[in-house]
């Protein structure tokens, strides 16, 4: 499956909202409503799930919306992923409760680990994972009793390994 945009999530969300407190898929109409968006931009937004194979349209039915994907629906099929900030409470335990400044949750399919961490920085948030073994090209995240950064696992002498980054979300204004 292609990655959808975040538009076309919330898009995507709107008829999983609607299909679940009704018991039928809405119409163009439903949408523009719930959305105050446009005709013609609700219409771009089924193209565009269509051709990611997300949705598929029956013609002549105002009704005749099918997903071609399961979303998950119980909190099983969701993983909550801890965030942590700069300022500890545990320079010793970093990872530890007390440490913790929020939560993060996304479907379980995303990822191929269940052990997930989130570094919340001025301008970034960074999501690593601890891991057993690393290779030496691994871009990790390493603590050094004063600050978080990183590196390539060889340069990260002194300091803690907390795992290998696996995504970088930059935050904008």
């Amino acid at each position: 499956m292609n990655k959808l945009t975040v538009k076309q999530q919330e898009f995507l969300e709107k008829i999983v909202y609607f299909k679940k407190n009704n018991g039928y898929p809405p119409t163009i109409s439903d949408l523009c409503s719930m959305l105050n968006v446009s005709i013609g931009t609700v219409q771009q937004y089924f193209f565009a799930l269509e051709k990611k194979g997300i949705i598929k349209r029956e013609n002549n039915k105002g009704r005749g919306l099918k997903l071609l994907v399961s979303l998950p629906e119980t909190d099983e099929d969701f993983i909550n992923i801890p965030v942590f900030s700069e300022k500890l409470n545990n320079n010793e335990n970093i990872l530890a409760n007390e440490n913790v400044t929020g939560w993060f949750r996304f479907p379980k399919i995303l990822f191929k680990t269940t052990t997930l961490y989130a570094l919340s920085l001025k301008n970034k948030i960074i999501f690593f994972s601890p891991q057993k073994k690393y290779k030496k090209a691994d871009v990790c995240l390493f603590f050094n009793r004063k600050k978080f950064f990183s590196d390539v696992l060889t340069r990260g002498l002194n300091s803690i390994n907390l795992g290998k980054v696996l995504y970088v979300l930059v935050k904008t204004d």
